[in-house]
């Protein structure tokens, strides 16, 4: 299971939001607030030791971490949000400049000048990962990359393309 995976909303007809699942932050907020209650709790909180400390500030932070995009039809925009609680960025595209939507695949672990008798033969190398990425090909050339998932999640993968592709009306190109 990826934990960072981003899923798929419906606020209502006109928008469409991508962001990064409630176990995402669960996964850090739980064990850094957990972490910093046991240090209150601790009876000997004249303790210079940082590393709890730090280690805390660390969970927390990945806690507050945002990662969105929204498509709204009304506006007619697609907007990334990434950053941390108030501190992050936001960038706007033109939904109609969205002139495709792919889902292809790459070889994690291979370089581009490798030989291709090991993809003829089947046979896979112990650090190779067969690696999907879902994008949005932009008409002045651009690629926005939504998300990249293994193998074993390309259902999933292409079930968000798929939801996309049918809300902006665009094409939809897979290769497996």
């Amino acid at each position: 299971m990826t934990l960072i995976r981003l899923v798929i909303r419906k606020n209502n007809a006109d928008t469409l939001v991508f962001s990064l699942n409630q176990g995402f932050r669960l996964f850090f907020l739980g064990p850094g607030l957990f972490l910093i209650f046991m240090m209150l709790l601790e009876e000997d909180s004249t303790s210079s030791n940082l590393g709890p400390i730090i280690f805390a500030v660390v969970l927390l932070l990945s806690g507050c971490y945002y990662e969105g995009w929204v498509f709204d039809k009304k506006a007619g925009t697609i907007t990334r949000h990434y950053g941390l609680l108030f501190l992050f960025q936001r960038k706007n595209y033109p939904l109609d400049s969205i002139e495709s939507i792919h889902l292809d695949s790459f070889t994690k672990g291979k370089a581009a000048w490798e030989n291709k008798s090991d993809e003829l033969t089947g046979r896979k190398r112990i650090f190779q990962k067969k690696t999907y990425r879902f994008y949005l090909i932009l008409n002045q050339g651009d690629r926005l990359d939504l998300e990249m998932l293994t193998e074993r999640q390309y259902n999933q993968l292409k079930e968000k393309a798929e939801a996309l592709a049918t809300f902006c009306g665009k094409r939809l190109s897979l290769e497996q």
